[in-house]
């Protein structure tokens, strides 16, 4: 098909994204190498406590979800924070987009950060009981805070005890600690 375009006359192609990407994380902890052993999610319950997921993104399949903050029942993410988690925690494998650690996963969305990405410790540990009351395999906590908390400290010892295995982000300031 020619076309013209700027006085040029030139054959038209079809252009089109790459596809599926596999993240330079995936390559570093050789996630391929326990997928080819099944190990890739199948049947983990993994509760993501953070901004919320975006529930209409294509790339996430979730389970369900829950909203800690008063007065929003929407466990719908507003930040984009909570979407990133969980594309790297459960991105699907489906040809498009990129692909989690996970991609077999069941997803929950517990919203406990506002659309700043701040929030209170009650909420978080509210959404801790609740993956604790709903039997998560996995806890994800990609947040911060610059002081010891006695009840959060419990709430993830109670998760522990439980026998779920609790995920948190260290080191995300982007200085160099001593």
């Amino acid at each position: 098909l020619a076309k013209k375009s700027g006085g040029q006359v030139y054959e038209d192609k079809i252009i089109q994204i790459a596809g599926q990407q596999v993240g330079w994380g995936i390559t570093t902890i050789k996630a391929k190498k326990a997928w080819n052993l099944n190990y890739n999610g199948k049947g983990v319950k993994i509760g993501i406590i953070d901004t919320g997921v975006d529930t209409a993104h294509k790339d996430l399949r979730i389970a369900g979800g829950k909203s800690f903050i008063g007065g929003i029942t929407s466990y719908r993410d507003n930040n984009g924070h909570g979407t990133h988690v969980a594309g790297i925690i459960g991105a699907l494998d489906n040809k498009f987009g990129m692909i989690g650690v996970a991609p077999k996963s069941e997803l929950y969305a517990l919203k406990a950060l506002d659309k700043d990405g701040t929030g209170y410790v009650s909420d978080v540990i509210d959404a801790i009981n609740w993956c604790i009351d709903n039997k998560m395999d996995i806890i994800n906590l990609s947040m911060g805070i610059n002081e010891d908390i006695f009840y959060l400290k419990e709430a993830v010892d109670r998760a522990a005890a439980a026998g779920i295995v609790v995920v948190a982000a260290a080191g995300n300031e982007g200085k160099n600690h001593v």
